[in-house]
């Protein structure tokens, strides 16, 4: 019997998730049908769309609903810190939610060999800002600078409530984008808004005199293959990674998640490489 899975979401033309999960799905030999459902944002919380998701066997969330489906699953205290959401298991009927997102994250950066940054930027406050931004402090980072648009948020006032919460000694600093973001040295500079996302292949978020200031360049974004920050950064020296990685190895721990996965040594790796000739 085949299980079934997806992804929610709301204007997903420029996602590569179904091809991810698939690959997935036949390296462990697991009969599973994955799709996508795009849900506009004024029947998210219709009774008939969460009668659909909890038909499935696990699903997978991302922009808008990381935040906003954390009061319809139940979670973790770990999970609430981060503040969003972007894999649910059914676990009998009862939806479970968790963050596997920062796992992602967290790996890629490990093979960037940018685990260990004291010092970095992150460029947003959403729910993929504050989820990694909070992963890092907690692994150790010691000085946070948040570049945000809006001063005012909630969003920002909530992920600068994690940091503090996450580690009460972080010293965090918040930049208007409209300004710069200072002359700071920064260890990795992180893009986690989805400026740059095809078809604005060309979106740029900052001017370039700011990759003269950090070591590393980590994009969330995945499609493009290389976005115009990655380009950028690659003329400038910088190692650079895409949000490509991370958007399969978030995939990996779902699965994990979901029934239990395991996969060989160097089949991740090579199912990556493998996937990103074909974006």
């Amino acid at each position: 019997m085949f299980k079934k899975y997806a992804l929610i979401g709301e204007d997903l033309s420029y996602s590569f998730s179904v091809k991810v999960h698939e690959n997935l799905f036949t390296v462990s030999g697991v009969p599973a049908k994955y799709e996508i459902l795009e849900i506009p944002r004024a029947d998210f919380g219709k009774k008939q769309v969460w009668q659909t998701l909890n038909a499935l066997d696990g699903f997978n969330v991302t922009i808008p609903y990381k935040q906003a489906v954390l009061a319809h699953v139940s979670v973790e205290d770990d999970v609430r810190l981060l503040g969003s959401i972007n894999t649910v298991k059914n676990n009998e009927g009862n939806l479970c939610g968790y963050n596997t997102d920062v796992f992602g994250f967290l790996q890629s950066l490990e093979q960037l060999g940018a685990l260990k940054v004291k010092r970095f930027c992150v460029i947003g406050c959403g729910a993929t800002a504050r989820a990694i931004a909070v992963s890092l402090v907690v692994a150790g980072a010691e000085h946070v600078t948040v570049v945000v648009r809006n001063f005012y948020s909630q969003r920002l006032q909530e992920l600068l409530k994690a940091l503090k919460t996450a580690n009460n000694f972080v010293n965090i600093y918040v930049c208007d984008l409209n300004n710069g973001i200072g002359n700071g040295k920064f260890e990795l500079l992180i893009n986690a808004t989805p400026v740059g996302t095809y078809p604005r292949n060309d979106s740029f978020v900052f001017g370039t005199e700011v990759l003269k200031q950090v070591d590393f360049v980590f994009d969330v974004v995945y499609n493009p293959k290389e976005t115009a920050l990655i380009k950028m950064a690659k003329k400038h020296g910088k190692k650079c990674c895409s949000g490509f990685p991370m958007l399969v190895w978030q995939a990996v721990m779902a699965h994990k998640l979901w029934y239990g996965a395991s996969f060989e040594d160097g089949v991740i790796e090579q199912l990556i490489d493998d996937l990103m000739q074909k974006l």
